[in-house]
């Protein structure tokens, strides 16, 4: 497996001190799963009335904006994930402090800025970078000044839509999503027939009759307006309007790690994901998406008997560690061994991957890709 800590480690370090192209370099190419970060208290500033009608929570389908610089600056630090509950295993992800935890230069060493953008479930959250002109004053009198990050993310995305538009210089960037039992389908439908086309015809601002059946849209005015959504990291658009869960990087790589690592692995599944990170090159911003996969696979070990006859493949997982049945009765005792059985049958190694990048922001999408054969498993 990978060195996460050390990876960890070297991104930090980078991040810190490394150069504009050693930093993009390690982005680009190494998985960051960002914590989920759903902002709790928000004000609608826009909404569609008609739309948002008998959908929890109340001006749902609008429009929310992160204004003050202590809610859009924060400090990371990047680590390995522990859990799935904090993220991609296999990945890394960041922790997150603000400035009010973090009130004096000091107290900020090894920690590095960021533009960070949250979520809340049903809206489009937009907030602006400011051009880098220096430190930057918090406005409170009892928080040092606050750098101006060359280094941005938005929170977790599993479906969400991120918009990117603007001067290059000083970019206002959207994220929209919902969480899954949110989802009113009426009203996507209503919008385009998928969550990409709603969330983009809600930013150039839909409007709606009371009734919310005649719908007109806005021409576009955001300049320089760059997108990804996700038909580009997480499902597939088909002709039959149906969007199923996978990618072709996907897809791909699990035809190739079947069909070429047969002798060593043994692949269940690989699931894509994605994540949005900008980065400042002297005073221009450039947005991208990094498209990811988790892999669940188990190694190989081939045994042989004597001279070479009798030999098998024996599939091998992480160690699992069976509980001491000592002392308890039989009912408890044979849960136990159950457990245990049942732990060895499915578990199974999990590992992050990077398949390529696209840069969304600013200009036309341009989209990289790995070639399978030259992916660093472990």
């Amino acid at each position: 497996m990978a060195d996460l800590t050390a990876l960890a480690d070297q991104l930090n370090q980078t991040a810190s001190t490394g150069t504009d192209a050693q930093l993009r370099q390690l982005l680009c190419e190494t998985p960051v799963s960002p914590p989920h970060g759903q902002v709790r208290d928000v004000t609608v500033r826009k909404s569609v009335p008609a739309l948002a009608k008998g959908v929890a929570p109340p001006g749902a389908f609008g429009k929310a904006k992160i204004s003050g610089v202590l809610q859009r600056i924060v400090f990371i630090k990047f680590r390995p994930v522990t859990t799935n509950i904090d993220g991609q295993e296999g990945a890394l992800t960041f922790d997150v402090k603000t400035a009010g935890e973090l009130t004096t230069n000091a107290s900020r060493n090894g920690w590095i800025a960021c533009w960070f953008l949250p979520w809340k479930s049903g809206l489009l959250v937009k907030m602006d970078i400011e051009p880098d002109s220096g430190p930057i004053n918090s406005g409170d009198p009892a928080i040092a000044a606050l750098p101006n990050p060359r280094l941005f993310y938005t929170a977790a995305i599993n479906g969400c839509s991120v918009f990117a538009y603007g001067t290059a210089t000083g970019p206002t960037v959207v994220h929209a999503g919902f969480e899954t039992n949110f989802a009113d389908k009426g009203k996507v439908d209503q919008l385009g027939g998928n969550s990409a086309a709603m969330w983009k015809s809600l930013l150039e601002g839909v409007t709606a009759s009371p009734d919310g059946l005649t719908l007109t849209v806005k021409p576009p005015s955001k300049p320089n307006l760059g997108e990804v959504n996700r038909y580009d990291y997480i499902r597939t658009r088909t002709a039959d309007g149906s969007d199923p869960l996978g990618t072709a990087d996907a897809a791909q790589l699990e035809q190739y790690l079947k069909t070429n690592r047969t002798d060593v692995l043994k692949v269940k599944e690989v699931n894509p994901w994605g994540s949005v990170f900008g980065l400042r090159t002297g005073n221009s911003w450039q947005m991208t998406l990094q498209r990811n996969v988790s892999i669940q696979y188990r190694t190989i070990r081939q045994t042989s008997g004597f001279l070479g006859l009798g030999k098998k493949d024996v599939d091998i997982g992480p160690a699992v560690q069976k509980a001491s049945t000592k002392g308890l009765d039989a009912f408890n005792k044979k849960r136990i061994e159950t457990n245990y059985k049942h732990a060895l049958a499915t578990n199974q190694f999990v590992c992050c991957v990077n398949v390529g990048h696209t840069d969304f922001f600013p200009g036309a999408q341009q989209i990289s890709n790995h070639a399978h054969n030259q992916i660093q498993f472990w």
